[in-house]
């Protein structure tokens, strides 16, 4: 069975049996392909219509004498491509072609660059343009960049010509000047005639001999009524030590080659100076400097080699200084000691620890001494402050009369120095001249056989005592006192030794028991310092 190219259809050969089938299939799929086609038209091929809707639509936008154009490239003097991209060649447009075509004068452009006078060729500017042109003010223009000129005349009586020139000074008006010959006072400055102007430095100070070197070139602005240099330059050494005064302001007192002012002196001194005379008094006022060798112990250094530095603050009839002692052994720490006023001697070495021989831990002193670093007693002392160390808020009341009372605290202090004790007291029953008493004792070592056991830190609170003429225990700074009946709030400071415990003791004056007195918030007050 054979097939045919376009609808496939059935094509019997002599040996193939031939049925109705076949013949059906064909007719059906010639049937399918027809439907879809249409009767031939006079003069319109196989179609009864020209082209589509969409073809159609497409067609009547085109305008009538439309063509399908495409940019053509073009090389030469003028370029283009077919983007639409164009280009002039260099050379093309020649100056006939400006001045024929432009209606500007080429031969009046020169070489490129169009200057003022030049401006005024160019047809293409009007007459207004040019007339604000030409009335343009030299002044503006020295003012937004100065004009340049070598100066002529004599040292310090400078002039110099601007052209074009300047018709009058303006503030502002700055002008670089060439230096003819060096200045030697106060100079002047005359531009163009125009009258002549003091030059001053950036300070405002008058110029002084040399500050105006010659062949230097300097920039000069006017401020209305000088011409200021703009920066000074570099002060030289001999502008720095003239500039330097005493104390009382009466020259530098300098030379260049020591500083021997009233500020420092002797900054260096010969090896063991002024061993021999080593008061205070001796050092000249500020700063002395010298070497002391092993063998000076004799004279109040320590017996080490070492350098002496001696500052002086007080004039020669007075003594103030103080004097350190740096050795040249490591392991020997640095030195200090004070030069007193008025009995011109010195004090005992001091010694100036650093952080290799002492430290802070846990707010404790440590020192090495040399096998490790081990704790240092008592280095810390009581500062009077408003801190609380302890307290007690327990109310408390006795009757008893001076010199009886009863014991209502106790405080044994770790270091010396100040503390603050606050309490607040009162009493009843009294006639308005009846004192509250707070006192506070200390024991002085020694013990008394009165009528109550012997004040130490054993005695428990609360106890009566009786401190007539007892010679081991003394009131310490002020006492606390009041006459009201009231709580009222006292304090007062008192000078406290390291382990030797204080007694507040609570009593009255009435000198009967027809009054009873009372205390509160007894507080222990202070900061502890560490050194």
């Amino acid at each position: 069975m054979l097939y045919t190219t376009n609808l496939n259809l059935k094509k019997p050969e002599s040996t193939d049996t031939v049925n109705v089938e076949d013949f059906n299939g064909n007719a059906d799929i010639l049937d399918a392909a027809l439907q879809g086609k249409v009767d031939k038209a006079a003069g319109k091929g196989l179609s009864q219509e020209d082209y589509t809707t969409a073809e159609k639509t497409k067609l009547a936008g085109i305008a009538a004498g439309a063509n399908q154009y495409v940019h053509p490239n073009h090389t030469g003097d003028v370029t283009s491509n077919g983007d639409g991209v164009t280009a002039i060649a260099p050379g093309v447009i020649v100056n006939a072609d400006i001045n024929a075509s432009a209606a500007i004068d080429a031969t009046k452009i020169a070489d490129g660059t169009v200057d003022n006078a030049e401006f005024g060729y160019l047809n293409g500017v009007t007459g207004p343009i040019q007339s604000q042109l030409d009335a343009k003010s030299a002044v503006s223009d020295y003012i937004r960049q100065p004009g340049y000129a070598a100066a002529t005349g004599s040292a310090n009586v400078y002039a110099v010509t601007l052209s074009p020139a300047l018709a009058a000074y303006a503030a502002g008006v700055c002008v670089a000047v060439k230096i003819n010959v060096a200045n030697t006072g106060a100079s002047t400055l005359n531009v163009n005639g125009l009258g002549a102007k003091a030059i001053l430095d950036s300070k405002g100070n008058a110029m002084t001999a040399g500050k105006l070197k010659a062949d230097s070139i300097y920039t000069l602005r006017y401020n209305g009524t000088a011409f200021i240099v703009q920066g000074d330059g570099p002060d030289e050494a001999s502008d720095i030590l003239g500039k330097i005064k005493t104390v009382d302001g009466a020259g530098s007192g300098l030379d260049a080659d020591t500083v021997r002012g009233n500020v420092l002196r002797h900054f260096h001194q010969p090896d063991n100076w002024g061993l021999e005379s080593s008061a205070p008094s001796a050092y000249s006022k500020g700063q002395t400097m010298f070497f002391v060798s092993a063998d000076v112990g004799a004279h109040g250094f320590p017996n080490t080699y070492g350098t002496v530095v001696v500052i002086k603050g007080f004039a020669d009839a007075s003594v103030g200084a103080i004097q350190y002692f740096y050795p040249y052994n490591q392991d020997v720490p640095i030195r200090y000691r004070y030069g007193i006023y008025p009995a011109n001697a010195w004090t005992e070495w001091r010694t100036l620890w650093d952080s290799s021989s002492l430290r802070i831990i846990a707010g404790n002193l440590e020192m090495n001494d040399g096998t490790g670093w081990k704790p240092v007693g008592g280095n810390a002392y009581y500062s009077s402050s408003d801190s609380v160390l302890e307290s007690d808020a327990t109310e408390r009341t006795t009757t008893a009369s001076s010199p009886a009372g009863v014991l209502v605290y106790k405080f044994t202090p770790k270091f010396n120095g100040e503390i603050k004790v606050t309490a607040d007291i009162r009493q009843t029953g009294g006639n308005g001249s009846v004192r509250a008493n707070l006192f506070a004792y200390v024991s002085a070592g020694t013990t008394d056989a009165k009528d109550f056991a012997a004040l130490n830190t054993s005695i428990p609170i609360g106890t009566a005592l009786n401190f007539g003429g007892l010679s081991g225990y003394g009131g310490i700074g002020s006492t606390l006192t009041n006459l009201s009946t009231t709580y009222t709030s006292v304090g007062t400071t008192y000078l406290v030794t390291a382990g030797k415990p204080i007694f507040l003791v609570l009593n009255s004056n009435d000198g009967s028991t027809a009054t009873s007195v009372y205390v509160r918030n007894i507080a222990i007050k202070g900061t502890i310092v560490r050194y």
